[in-house]
Order: C-alpha cells, then structure tokens, then sequence
C-alpha cells in the first residue's frame, strides 16, 4: 500500500501484515489503538507520527534508517501520562533486529514522571509509602535500597489505595522498609514483544521508554543519543535479565535511566568531547555492576569528564573518567574499583561545596561553622579533609593563570589527623589531561613545593609560602595542588599574589 501523502492510518483499510509504502517523506500518523492489526512493515521514505493515543504493532520486520520513528510534534507534544506500557501515550511495536530509524520524540512534563517514595511497611503482597502516588494498576516500579542487589526489581501494580498509601503486588516478595520505589514511565514508548530489539539510529528529543517483554543479553542503544529522558522498562518476570545500553557514538545527553532487570547498566565509549550531561539518573537494577553504570574512554583511557544532576544510584560506581554529581543521591560505599585516573566530585546546589573521591581517598571542602570540629577552630576560613583510602596521597587541586613576568605566590597551612604522615603544597606545570580526570602524583611536572615530612599532629601549622614566576611571554596555566598521607590532613591553600582563577 503506497502512502503518497500525508494520511492517517484510521482512514485506511488494512489487515494483519500489510507493508505501508511511505512516498516522498510521507507521513503516516496513528492517533488511536491499532494494536490488533499485528506484524505491519514499513518501505520507503517518511515518518510514522504516533500522536496522544496512537498504538500500532510494526513487528512485521526491521525499519529501514529512512523512516523516523516520532512520538508527538513541537505543537501538539505527548501528554504527561497515557493508557500504554509505561504510562506512555503513545506506544509502537517493532520487530527484533536492528532498529536503524531516527527516533524523535516530543512529550510535555518529563519532569513530573519522577515519581518517587519511601516505603514505611510491607508484606509479601503489599507496599506502603510514605506519601500519594499517582499510580494505577497496570504501571510499573522498581525500588532500590541501599547498595544491596536484589533478584525481583520490577514490579507491577495490582492495586493501589490512595487512602492507605499502599500499593498490591504479586510478587510475593517483601520489599525492605526505607527502600525508594519509583515509577518507571514515559510518555513515548517503543517495544518489541519478542524479543529485544537494538537500535543504532539517532535517538533524540524529549523522553523514550525502551521496553522488551523477554530475558535477553547484549547492548540495546548504540547510536547517536541526545535526550533529556531515557527509560528502560523489562516488563516480564524474568529475575535475571540483561539491560545494557552501550552509547557509543556523538553526542550523548542522557535523562533518567530506569532499569529494571537485575543485570543493569551503562556504558559510554567514546571521545572526551563527545560526551556532555546526564541530568537527573535514577539507575535501577542490581547487578551488572551492581546496577551502576560503568566509564570507558576509547581503549579504556580516561578522557571523559561528565556531570549528572538529580537522582539515585543504587551501588559501586567503578569509574575511569572524571565524573561529576550534582544533588544525587549516592550510595556506600561509593566505588568499589576507581582508577588512579579516576575522579568523582560530589557537589550540592552550593558550587562551594563538594566532595572528591580518588583511588587515594577523599577529598572534602570544610568551612568553618560547618560542624566539624577541627574547622570550628581553625585559622582559615576553609579547607579540605583529606582522608586516604589507602598507602596512596590525597589532594585537591586549583587552577591560576599567570601572566607573562608575573611571580605567582601561594600560601599553604595544614593540620594533620592521627597517622598522617606528610602533606604539602605544589605548583604543578599543567598537563593534558588537566580539568578532565584526576593527575595522580607524580605525574605533571613539578615547578614549585613545600611539603611535611614528619608532621606535628593535632594543630595548625603556620602559613607556608611558595612562588613560581612565568619567565615567559604568554600567560601559563598552572595547577596549585594541596596534598596529605597516610591518615587525615586538613590542608588550605589560598593565593596570595600573581595568578587568578
């Protein structure tokens, strides 16, 4: 059936396996449940548009790259929440194999799909939350606790009483009393009822819900991926099932993943610039990695820097880049494998406040009247608790431009804990990889230093001064890096004079 212009599927006659020909980027739009007409396949050149209510079975064979997938427009978006799987509003059926078509989708208040709360009581059958949800039978959840892998993480609602706050399962399964359950949604979802198909086509827009209804292996997005949203949903019963998403190519912008098997994760490869945010990240699963997400730079070198905003990781983030979060809940412990290489700075909504996790250990920024009680007394105004991990040292590190014949001045105090052993300060020659993942040690060239080798414990030294003067005729950026060993050191560094931020 060739398709010339742009027509809406209900005004067609058509049966069980029919093939659409789309013409001259035709449109065929579905704005209703079409479901029952099963295995359609699509030729051509055009756009299969699912408007709000549209549901359509096209399993009959792959898509071929030159027809858009697109769930919604600019003027008329999906709606927040629909009658489909993942309280889409509009769902599509593909077939298993390669999905090489453009997925574009266009839905409002992705925002408001994170729905999350805390469970206060629970039996074999039952969940209890915290507060109302506006949740149905027939949605969707998983929950996470803690770092804990656990065998059953999706769950279907059988019923849910506002009144009480309780939701019926039939997993027969008691979920633990202070896990998060959350509601995995989105308002455009695409599925394959047989098996899980992969895509390598460009995924884009607002927010996709990626749902297979079987257990099966292997990476199931590999192509360009630039979305606010991303949701994966693996709506059988299977407890071992894997969901991985392998973003490979340019450029990535990752929303919320939501997954569901008990084998679940991410991986990125790539290059540094390709890589941008992944903004609010709920991840869960259990155990690919414990249901974490894991980093590789191209022949696994770290070259990435990325920063996620809002949401839950339910585990160990093992990590070879440079990661930042922002506003996320974490788990403990926070990484079970980190690269010397690798680096996670945790951030609040205050950009003065962070905490940063190395192989070495952890570096975190104290201020004074912030509780802690070496602070409370000391004679800076802040500084950072450097905790090691390990035999490795701990540091914090701050970039100064200097100009041409200007003398840069730094001035460095430490307090050191029981056991430490050294601590210091250096002005380091920058380097490559500077800004994008942690320089270990021993690694930049070192063009200026003062450092504790048998430290006096339990008080504030004096203020330390080192120099480095730029010699040369352009401005040079150097690194200022403040370091501590073998237990906890409290180290300041502040510039005095010749370099800014």
């Amino acid at each position: 059936m060739d398709i010339t212009q742009n027509t809406a599927i209900e005004d067609l006659t058509f049966s069980s396996g029919d093939t659409f020909n789309l013409v001259g980027d035709a449109v065929l739009s579905v704005a209703s449940d079409q479901s029952a007409k099963t295995g359609l396949k699509a030729t051509g050149t055009g756009t299969i548009l699912l408007l709000s209510g549209g549901n359509v079975d096209f399993s009959g064979a792959t898509l071929p790259s030159t027809i858009t997938i697109k769930g919604g427009t600019e003027e008329s978006p999906l709606p927040s929440y629909g009658p489909y799987l993942a309280r889409s509003a509009a769902y599509i059926a593909l077939a298993t194999g390669d999905c090489k078509s453009p997925i574009v989708s266009h839905c409002v208040g992705n925002s408001s799909r994170i729905q999350a709360a805390k469970v206060v009581s629970s039996t074999s059958s039952t969940v209890t939350l915290d507060k109302d949800v506006a949740w149905e039978a027939g949605d969707y959840f998983g929950f996470v606790y803690g770092s804990s892998s656990y065998t059953k993480t999706t769950i279907i609602v059988s019923q849910y009483d506002s009144a009480s706050m309780t939701i019926t399962h039939a997993i027969n399964y008691s979920i633990p009393v202070g896990a998060t359950v959350m509601l995995l949604s989105a308002g455009f979802c695409i599925g394959s009822l047989n098996k899980r198909p992969t895509f390598s086509g460009k995924i884009s827009g607002d927010e996709v819900c990626l749902a297979t209804e079987v257990a099966g292996t292997g990476s199931i997005v590999y192509g360009e991926t630039k979305i606010k949203r991303l949701a994966c949903i693996i709506s059988d019963s299977q407890p071992s099932v894997h969901c991985c998403f392998s973003l490979t190519l340019p450029p990535i912008r990752l929303g919320i993943f939501c997954s569901s098997g008990s084998l679940a994760g991410i991986r990125i490869t790539g290059t540094a610039e390709q890589i941008s945010t992944i903004n609010n990240c709920f991840n869960i699963g259990s155990a690919w990695c414990r249901g974490s997400h894991v980093i590789y730079g191209p022949d696994k070198y770290p070259q990435y820097k990325i920063t996620l905003r809002g949401g839950t990781f339910t585990s160990a983030i093992p990590t070879l880049c440079r990661e930042e979060f922002v506003d996320v809940d974490l788990p403990s412990p926070l990484y079970s494998t980190l690269r010397e290489t690798g680096e996670i700075v945790i951030r609040t909504t205050n950009p003065e406040t962070c905490v940063i996790h190395r192989a070495g250990g952890i570096a975190t920024l104290v201020k004074k009247g912030g509780g802690d009680t070496v602070m409370e007394s000391a004679p800076v105004a802040e500084a950072f608790q450097l905790v090691p991990t390990g035999t490795d040292a701990v540091w914090h590190d701050q970039a100064a431009t200097v100009e041409p014949g200007k003398k840069l001045t730094v001035a460095w105090r430490g307090y050191f804990g029981a056991g430490a052993t050294g601590g210091g300060v250096q002005i380091l020659a920058d380097y490559p990889l500077f800004g994008q993942v942690a320089v270990p040690m021993g690694t930049a060239d070192v063009l200026a230093e003062y450092s504790e080798s048998s430290p006096t414990a339990e008080e504030w030294g004096p203020s330390r001064l080192v120099s480095w003067r730029n010699a040369g005729d352009q401005p040079v950026r150097v690194w200022v890096r403040g370091w501590g060993v073998g237990g906890t050191v409290y180290s300041s560094v502040k510039i005095v004079s010749g370099g800014s931020l």
